[in-house]
This record gives C-alpha cells, sequence and structure tokens, in this order.
C-alpha cells in the first residue's frame, strides 16, 4: 500500500480522473437478518436513501430503440437500433433521481463513510489515486469478514432455498458486485417472463450522455485529462482503468 500510494501521488494519479461525482450503492452482503455490511445511499454532497424506484434508463445516445427521457427498468426494452446515427454506445445510460452516479468500491466506501477513504476523497476528490485506493482498501475490509462467513456455513444445512413459481408479479434484486451496483428487474405475466432487464456497474460507470446530454461518470471523468503524447495516451487509460470496465458487462 505504501508503494502504491508513493507512485500514485509521483505519477499524478491524483490530480486526473475526477468529475463531479455522486455516487450510488444498495450496500451489499446482507446478513440473516437483511442488515447489508455496508450502509446503501446515494451521495450527491449530502448522503441520502437508497430507493430503486429513483432508477431510470435513457436510451438517447444508445444503440436501441428510442424513447423519450428515462425509463424504469421493469418497463425497460433492449431492442438494438444499430443504425441510429446519432448513438455512440451500446451501454443505456441508467440514473439515479436524474443524475449520473458512480458506482464500484469509493461509492461503497463514501455511502459507508468510511474514514480513511473519506479522508483521502476529501483531500484529493474523486479522483483516480482514491478510486484505485479504496479497491485496495475494500479488500481488508472484506478478509477481515470472511472469517465470520465461513463460520456461518453449515455443510449439514441446505444450500439453497426451494421458491416457489411465480405466476405473476415483478421484482428486483440488486447486489454489491465487485466493480459496483448490480441489479436484474423482472415481471412476470401467466407464468412466463414478459420482461428481464439487467443494469450493471459498467453500465453506471461507462454510461453515455442521456436525455438531458449530461455524460457519465467516466465520459466525464476523461474531460481535461492532460495527454502530452497522443500516440501514446497512457493518461486516459489510466483514468479509465481506474474505474475497472468490463466491457462484456456494458451490454449485458
Amino acid at each position: 500500500m505504501g508503494f502504491f500510494i508513493t507512485h500514485s501521488l509521483r505519477r499524478g494519479l491524483d490530480k486526473v480522473g475526477r468529475w463531479p461525482a455522486c455516487f450510488v450503492s444498495s450496500g451489499g452482503w446482507p446478513d440473516a437478518a437483511g442488515k447489508t455490511l455496508m450502509r446503501p445511499g446515494f451521495y450527491d454532497g449530502h448522503p441520502g436513501q437508497f430507493v430503486p424506484a429513483q432508477i431510470a434508463e435513457h436510451v438517447k445516445y444508445s444503440w436501441y430503440d428510442p424513447h423519450e427521457g428515462g425509463i424504469p427498468p421493469f418497463d425497460g426494452e433492449s431492442d438494438p437500433a444499430p443504425e441510429r446515427t446519432n448513438a455512440y454506445s451500446w451501454a443505456k445510460a441508467p440514473r439515479y433521481a436524474g443524475r449520473p452516479a458512480e458506482a464500484g468500491p469509493l461509492a461503497r466506501m463514501v455511502n459507508d463513510g468510511e474514514p480513511l477513504v473519506t479522508d483521502l476523497w476529501g483531500r484529493h476528490g474523486p479522483s483516480a489515486f482514491v478510486r484505485e485506493f479504496a479497491r485496495l482498501h475494500e479488500v481488508i475490509r472484506l478478509v477481515q469478514q470472511i472469517g465470520a462467513w465461513l463460520n456461518e456455513v453449515d455443510p449439514e444445512e441446505p444450500f439453497y432455498q426451494e421458491a416457489a413459481r411465480a405466476e405473476s408479479g415483478s421484482g428486483v434484486g440488486l447486489v454489491e458486485a465487485p466493480r459496483g451496483t448490480l441489479g436484474h428487474w423482472i415481471r412476470v405475466e401467466g407464468g412466463r417472463i414478459q420482461n428481464y432487464q439487467i443494469i450493471t456497474p459498467t453500465g453506471w460507470n461507462l454510461s453515455p450522455r442521456d436525455s438531458d446530454d449530461a455524460p457519465g461518470p467516466l465520459e466525464a471523468a476523461l474531460v481535461g485529462t492532460p495527454v502530452p503524447d497522443p500516440e501514446r495516451p497512457a493518461e486516459m487509460s489510466l483514468v479509465v482503468k481506474s474505474f475497472d470496465p468490463c466491457l462484456f458487462c456494458t451490454v449485458h
């Protein structure tokens, strides 16, 4: 960690990768009582609650059939439209309460009020350095928790719970994947799946502009990045990698 901090500051990673950040987290890792390991929330300068109903997706600049404004995932569709000339991404643009939001370890640490990470974030902003530091620091927190989780395992108990068949209804499953908040939305009618939509962490972070032309987190974080050698834009690469993107997940 000491080498990482020294090298990052020497390379100026605390000066790149910033954006007017908002952070979203579903908390992740619920216990038997349903309490999450970390505090869920939406941070836009002030801590707030995490309410899944505040999530909507935009496709103004995505290669899907267009629609006006944002649509809740329960009603979303993913019909490809690669002929759209104004689009530039296979990702949709998920928004929380109409705002772009960063997901991932830094988002979890900020919403949880983790002292060390929030102190560094206050000093260096949502930079590539702090984003990567939060990823490393979270591993330490999870390693401390693994012992407790292993002690909860009883090999003699059933390893899954059988669920009744759903004839109709809807539901959402939210979890904190390594890269951030992952959500699955499903609607069932007459015993058949009528709609199934997924928003991945990389969908949050690599989203294109939305209906109001507001850029997603990575796009905003790249603006103003100095590139001394355009033939070798290593600085841009460092910013992109600080979000730990998964291009497969972007279009999941």
